[in-house]
């Protein structure tokens, strides 16, 4: 059985954050009908606090409006 976008959200929190983890992140969060949207959206926070630690990381996210 496939894992749930949430279970997918929740997995990428326990990986280093890189742009790619941020981009998957983000299409993950792209899903409006999913009924555990709210929950994925507020995982946003963590990631924002954890790449705003990284300069370069964190500018980079910015400039491509993943954060």
């Amino acid at each position: 059985m496939a894992m749930s976008r949430l279970a997918q959200a929740e997995a990428l929190l326990q990986e280093p954050l890189t742009l790619d983890v941020l981009r998957q992140y983000r299409e993950l969060s792209m899903h409006l009908d999913d009924p555990d949207f709210q929950k994925i959206q507020d995982l946003a926070e963590i990631l924002f606090v954890v790449a705003s630690a990284d300069e370069a990381l964190f500018a980079a996210a910015l400039a491509e409006d993943l954060i």
